[in-house]
């Protein structure tokens, strides 16, 4: 099944195709990297005092590998499940599809959003990244992290959601300063 188009009804079309942010993709290798260099100094420090039974060169290696493994595979799952990760905001509804081997699709018709929110952190905010999360009536939630530019989703939501409700009219309210 070809998500989303597959999924639409007639007359339905889409808004907004919401991407994950390669910078998930980054998180996990510099962890791992922060970690080998500080176990690498550990070992070193180990080594001068002759207290570790892989000193010197040999357990560096050993334990560059270990690292290296454990984040190649924390890697491929972090890619796996961003790659398959989708949200689509379209004319009536939010869909949200997410998994690798088993699938879980969400959806909520656009007049039942009470409510989205944006969640970011410094870094992003430095990344243009962020969590959104679509409240709903009678406590359903949708929530997805590691969205690009969530500020846009958010803006494109809003407005499909006030052209569903009202006449599409958007009014934005002038800021004085005061």
């Amino acid at each position: 099944m070809k998500f989303p188009e597959d999924m639409l009804m007639p007359d339905e079309e889409i808004c907004c195709q919401a991407r994950m942010h390669w910078g998930r993709l980054v998180l996990v290798p510099a962890v791992m990297l922060i970690g080998v260099i500080c176990a690498a100094a550990y070992m070193f420090m180990a080594a001068r005092a002759g207290s570790m039974p892989f000193s010197g060169p040999v357990g560096i290696a050993i334990l560059f590998l270990f690292f290296a493994f454990i984040a190649f595979i924390a890697e491929l799952f972090s890619g796996l499940s961003s790659y398959y990760k989708k949200l689509v905001v379209t004319s009536a509804r939010i869909l949200f599809q997410s998994g690798i081997i088993g699938l879980r699709t969400q959806e909520r018709h656009l007049e039942q959003i009470e409510d989205v929110s944006i969640s970011q952190g410094l870094t992003d905010r430095v990344f243009s990244t962020g969590s959104v999360g679509f409240s709903g009536i009678g406590g359903n939630y949708i929530g997805v992290r590691g969205v690009s530019n969530p500020s846009e989703l958010r803006r494109v939501a809003l407005q499909a959601r006030e052209k569903v409700l009202g006449d599409g009219q958007i009014i934005i309210p002038k800021v004085t300063q005061g």
